[in-house]
């Protein structure tokens, strides 16, 4: 799959993909099974307000964030 397919496919832009990747949040040419679902999630923390830090920190299981359920937005969307 390309890059240009992949963000299609997750309805992101290819520069989202590049920020994933520099932020350490995917791995540049990264082909693995739940990749889209991945960058989907990830724009969803994103448009709910969290930082590339506070979604890495996340990852790492270094924070305490209570993230809303899978398509659930956050108060400050509502």
């Amino acid at each position: 799959m390309t890059c240009n397919e992949l963000a299609r496919k997750a309805g992101v832009s290819v520069v989202f993909i590049e920020l994933a990747e520099e932020a350490g949040m995917v791995r540049p040419g990264s082909q693995r099974a739940g990749l889209v679902s991945w960058l989907v999630k990830l724009r969803n923390l994103l448009s709910n307000g969290l930082s590339w830090d506070e979604i890495y920190a996340w990852t790492q299981g270094r924070s305490q964030l209570s993230l809303p359920p899978e398509g659930e937005q956050s108060s400050t969307e509502r």
